[in-house]
């Protein structure tokens, strides 16, 4: 399935937080929590996104947008 809206704002704000933009953490977790209704898991991603109450689907999506944003390498099991 496609990204929904609320998961483009995870991802940003997953990525804003590691390139340390605050404008970008605040107005993308603010989205997040509209399109959710999960008012808390922006901050916990904002923390850590490796410990933070994600699903599956959520955990697989942070964990491969966080690979591209480090630029580390990508391998066949980001696709499984």
């Amino acid at each position: 399935g496609g990204l929904t809206k609320a998961d483009r704002e995870l991802i940003i704000v997953a990525t804003s937080s590691h390139n340390k933009c605050l404008y970008c953490v605040v107005s993308h977790s603010a989205l997040h929590r509209v399109y959710s209704k999960k008012p808390t898991l922006s901050d916990q991603v904002i923390v850590n996104y490796q410990i933070a109450d994600l699903t599956p689907r959520e955990r697989a999506m942070l964990d491969f947008a966080m690979a591209v944003c480090r630029c580390d390498t990508i391998t066949d099991e980001h696709f499984l």
